[in-house]
């Protein structure tokens, strides 16, 4: 048996924060994140918007896409590096109130990578007939925890949030069906992108110190992580594509994290794919973290681009070091 992606939906928060806006809160000017990061504006959630709320609305749209209702589901995955609480997980909520059966809640912590660390775990569900219908959801609330100020410029710049589900079910054949995924680590690039508090490396697991010395922020370094992405990108979708018996040259559509245009105009280079067959939502949405890639993705299923019978490559990389990829025919 193969497994497939059944439909897909998406959320972005009303509200747009432009570079503009971000002129105002720190020294920084409109050109210079677009030169750096190809991000024009993003989304920031309202202060009522949890992160399993961006995936609920995600989800419903989902479910919708597929006429599905919540009932069918028997597994929820979900990728999430901002949950809601620290305990328990943001799965746990989201199957609350999506209102299904009481079937497994899991959140999968692969930061940027995340997605596709749960594509693969569904995929792996349903292939082993262990669930009919499992509901794979990445979603975040950046804005939440980013320093807004000049002392935070380096990554308040590229974060945004939103929210992107996809269903995946059983596959008569290879016709429509995952065909391959591939999944990475390294941890020991764990400090370079990181969040250091509240955490059990340090005690106490929190206070004013930690605070004040911003470790509950994100820390990155970002040379380090573009040279490692455009490597282990690339790397990844080579896998992913002989293991699923076709040539990165045969993929109609790549579907990249969208961390920042640099990265995705390196790793399409490095593939030697054209930027047109590159789907990039970056300059309007940020750097969305686990939801970057299903929100590309379900954007690029509802403009037209990607249709039935293509091939479409999936490919992540994130915190950890962690990577991902994934091919699809669609």
């Amino acid at each position: 048996m193969a497994s497939r992606i059944l439909a897909t939906g998406s959320y972005l928060p009303a509200r747009v924060v432009t570079n503009r806006e971000m002129e105002g809160w720190m020294e920084t000017s409109e050109a210079w994140i677009e030169q750096r990061s190809g991000i024009r504006a993003r989304h920031f959630a309202a202060d009522s918007e949890a992160t399993s709320d961006l995936g609920l609305v995600a989800a419903q749209r989902c479910l919708a896409g597929a006429e599905l209702a919540p009932a069918t589901i028997d597994l929820i995955l979900f990728a999430t590096s901002t949950a809601d609480y620290l305990v328990p997980g943001a799965a746990c909520f989201l199957q609350h109130k999506l209102g299904t059966r009481p079937v497994g809640a899991i959140d999968v912590r692969g930061q940027c990578s995340g997605f596709l660390y749960a594509l693969a775990l569904a995929d792996v569900y349903v292939r082993a007939g262990e669930a009919e219908r499992v509901l794979v959801v990445g979603a975040e609330v950046q804005s939440a925890g980013l320093d807004l100020s000049t002392a935070g410029r380096d990554t308040a710049v590229l974060f945004g949030d939103g929210g992107g589900a996809v269903v995946v079910g059983p596959s008569a054949g290879l016709d429509h069906a995952i065909l391959a995924t591939t999944l990475g680590a390294d941890g020991a690039f764990a400090d370079a992108l990181s969040i250091p508090a509240p955490g059990t490396a340090r005690r106490p697991f929190l206070d004013s110190a930690q605070v004040a010395a911003g470790l509950h922020r994100i820390h990155m370094d970002g040379r380090l992580v573009f040279k490692q992405a455009v490597v282990q990108m690339p790397a990844a979708l080579r896998v992913a594509c002989d293991r699923a018996g076709v040539a990165v040259a045969d993929l109609d559509w790549v579907v990249p994290h969208q961390a920042n245009q640099r990265i995705l105009d390196a790793t399409a280079g490095a593939l030697g794919l054209c930027h047109e067959r590159v789907i990039s939502t970056v300059a309007t949405t940020g750097n969305t973290t686990a939801a970057s890639i299903p929100i590309a993705l379900d954007t690029a299923v509802r403009d037209g681009r990607i249709q039935p019978g293509q091939l479409v490559g999936l490919v992540a990389f994130g915190a950890g070091f962690t990577w991902a990829a994934a091919v699809v025919r669609w």
